[in-house]
């Protein structure tokens, strides 16, 4: 893991354990990095959720959690761009019935304007 591994210049001699340790496990620090580097559309606050509820006891995170992680953090994408759908869609629906609204309004003012024009020609007719 390429965000495990960026923290291991911080001692001069790493041991093997070290080495083993530190590329095995993700912190929530690492885990946010990640997440904003690969743009996964799912706000820090959702991630942060994610990583507390898989990660092992909150602190760190193996690679079968972060593979978990990842599944989870498509499900909330997903979700997310669900609700944005509908509720464009909403609009949409609502915007179009606005629209009959309109158009039946100016059938109705067209068949008013047509009975006036009609009635006026008759009492034209019956003037003549």
């Amino acid at each position: 893991m390429h965000y495990v591994r960026l923290r291991l210049g911080t001692s001069k001699r790493p041991t093997f354990d070290q080495i083993k340790q530190e590329n095995y496990h993700m912190s929530l620090a690492e885990y946010l990095r990640f997440s904003k580097e690969f743009q996964l559309g799912v706000n820090r606050h959702k991630v942060v959720e994610i990583f507390k509820k898989l990660a092992a006891f909150s602190q760190s995170m193996y690679y079968n959690e972060f593979k978990d992680s990842l599944v989870a953090l498509e499900r909330e994408n997903l979700a997310s761009q669900q609700v944005t759908l509908i509720k464009e869609l909403n609009e949409v629906k609502a915007l179009r019935k606005q629209l009959d609204l309109n158009k039946a309004e100016d059938n109705e003012s067209r068949e008013i304007l047509t009975q006036k024009v009609r009635s006026l020609q008759d009492k034209h007719q019956q003037l003549k």
